[in-house]
């Protein structure tokens, strides 16, 4: 599996990125979709790339579906992977995810490329918090 970062999938961590989906076809139309990838991005690579090719995990993203929309329809596609932006996890002082809230940032602020993200992710908690607190029990 090949990296789609230029060869920074284990080099880069904690970022925010943006997918590009290009369907060739006769009017070729471009899809985008932001982000985030908490630990080395090659491990979220991983996860998209089988959501890609399982369609058991065809849902798992909006990334996913708008991949086997196209693959249902049989048409080829482009898939182009860039970072945007880099920003810490979650801090137990501070109680706040730089990283969680980048990315909420990208999507509201700069809808032109997030066009596949719902707004709905903007309601999620943080993702990162837990593994960060020490354990209650």
């Amino acid at each position: 599996m090949e990296c789609p970062l230029n060869g920074e999938c284990l080099s880069t961590t904690s970022l925010i990125y943006k997918a590009t989906v290009t369907s060739i076809e006769a009017e070729p139309k471009s899809e985008t979709y932001v982000g985030l990838a908490s630990n080395d991005f090659k491990e979220r690579w991983r996860n998209h790339d089988t959501s890609f090719n399982n369609r058991k995990f065809s849902s798992s993203s909006e990334l996913s579906k708008q991949i086997w929309k196209l693959k249902d329809k049989g048409t080829d596609y482009i898939l182009e992977f860039q970072t945007i932006d880099r920003a810490a996890k979650f801090n137990p002082q501070s109680w706040i995810c730089n990283l969680c809230t980048l990315e909420k940032y990208y999507i509201v602020f700069k809808p032109e490329i997030a066009s596949l993200n719902l707004h709905n992710e903007i309601n999620k908690p943080c993702i990162h918090k837990d593994k960060m607190l020490l354990d209650k029990t």
